[in-house]
């Protein structure tokens, strides 16, 4: 409870606001949902537009991002689903602040910090659902104190910390925490075998998941693998059936929330495909740079994550005693879906109506080359991914590594990790550029020194 409140305090900025920058519009979706019923932002927009200056980093995002439709009805390009699953907090924080409005006397601000603290208290909540899945995940493959290290160094020691800590008005503390459930029913079904309900609830998962942040229909790869597996074990007949029925449980959230926000159109920069105004280059000539880049490289950023997949090669290529069945095939559809995901950041574009309103038409230009973002944020939620590896490198070196040395390595990273974090909000690094190690270390020094000067 306590660092749920300390998390709510950092999120609080000057102008009142605790959500932030596209969290905006996330909130602006679970208070629609709350107060109108529905998922139209116009009016709550028109709202917030009144009472911000044209150059508020708060609303940037909505005003840059968003477009007219002919009926003046606001067009926002994120998908819908983060205001479904964030509504039950947001509607949390709205009946107390209800109650205080009440004993003050004064009428109910739906838009105050109380309801915006009970929207991040969400992000909390589903950072929780998450850490306690990848425990589940982690305990099959190594025991009892090795899992609970893996789930928290893959958090402490990578991108979530910040999404969690420092941003949790974004998608990915919600996103990862369903990715995480969707892992755990995955991997104990490809143990334990399949049933027509964990496949209806990978499929109600994952197209929930896909409606928060698209790039989870990437997952999909995984309830696909499994029925893969079923035919071998179960038969064509049956598993088709169960695949059937996981398709029909799929679609349900994505047609009702997703809907016109996917689309094929060669209006783009390139044409092609686009998502939510996002075109996609297939050629993927960022690939090796969402890894190793010094710009905003997983690998160069967060290493545990370079471990997680050492992990999984060493599992896939070695003759592993993991106590799951068939650890090569799993290891293999794991290292799929994190490179399907590689795949599409190396190859997604500005959104074309950025490239509008920078006054820009023709080119083109990776997401993420002129965008602050602590570390690869977009590998979030592969954070189970990670976490199985470090679970099975842990498992291959249990001779040579015993689990103190595990905990002196890891603890570093997290440390590391958290001077990043912290560097990162103070703004002693930098958020866009390359970003170097000597000025990691720069970065920390300034810290230290803006410390130092306060006393």
């Amino acid at each position: 409870m306590l660092m749920a409140l300390a998390i709510v305090s950092f999120s609080v900025r000057s102008n009142g606001m605790a959500v932030w920058s596209d969290g905006v519009g996330y909130f602006l979706y679970a208070r629609s949902l709350v107060i109108d019923g529905n998922f139209d932002v116009t009016n709550e927009f028109e709202h917030l537009d009144t009472k911000f200056p044209s150059d508020s980093k708060a609303l940037e995002p909505l005003r840059k991002w968003s477009s007219r439709s002919a009926d003046g009805t606001l067009q926002t390009p994120w998908p819908h689903g983060i205001g479904l699953v964030m509504a039950p907090f947001y509607a949390a924080g709205y009946a107390v602040e209800a109650a205080v409005a009440a004993v003050q006397g004064r009428q109910a601000n739906s838009y105050g910090v109380i309801p915006q603290a009970g929207y991040i208290l969400g992000s909390v909540a589903f950072g929780i659902l998450g850490f306690w899945c990848l425990v589940l995940i982690c305990r099959p493959l190594t025991g009892e104190r090795e899992a609970y290290l893996c789930a928290l160094a893959t958090i402490l020691c990578g991108p979530l910390l910040f999404y969690i800590l420092f941003h949790p008005s974004m998608a990915h503390a919600p996103s990862f925490g369903l990715i995480a459930l969707l892992t755990l029913i995955w991997i104990r079904a490809w143990q334990k075998g399949t049933t027509y309900f964990s496949m209806i609830a990978l499929g109600v998962v994952l197209g929930l998941a896909a409606t928060v942040r698209y790039q989870n229909a990437l997952f999909a790869i995984l309830p696909a693998a499994l029925g893969l597996w079923d035919i071998k074990r179960d038969g064509f007949g049956v598993a088709l059936r169960r695949a059937a029925a996981a398709a029909v449980a799929c679609l349900v959230p994505l047609v009702l929330l997703a809907g016109s926000h996917v689309n094929v159109d060669s209006r783009g920069i390139e044409g092609g495909v686009t998502v939510a105004q996002y075109p996609v280059n297939f050629a993927s000539p960022y690939f090796f740079e969402v890894l190793f880049s010094c710009r905003h490289g997983a690998f160069h950023w967060s290493p545990v994550l370079a471990l997680g997949v050492l992990g999984l090669l060493w599992t896939l290529f070695a003759k592993p005693k993991v106590q799951l069945v068939t650890p090569r095939t799993w290891a293999a559809v794991l290292l799929a879906t994190f490179a399907a995901h590689v795949y599409l950041m190396g190859g997604l574009g500005l959104s074309t109506v950025a490239y509008v309103a920078d006054g820009m038409s023709s080119g083109w230009l990776h997401h993420w080359d002129d965008a602050p973002s602590f570390g690869m944020r977009y590998l979030s939620e592969c954070a189970p991914i990670f976490a199985v590896g470090l679970a099975c490198l842990m498992y291959a070196t249990r001779r040579y590594l015993h689990v103190a040395l595990w905990m002196i390595v890891l603890g570093v990273l997290a440390a590391w990790n958290g001077l990043l974090v912290v560097a990162y909000g103070m703004e002693t690094i930098t958020r866009s550029g390359c970003l170097p190690y000597s000025d990691m270390l720069s970065g920390f020094a300034s810290i230290l020194g803006k410390v130092l000067a306060r006393f």
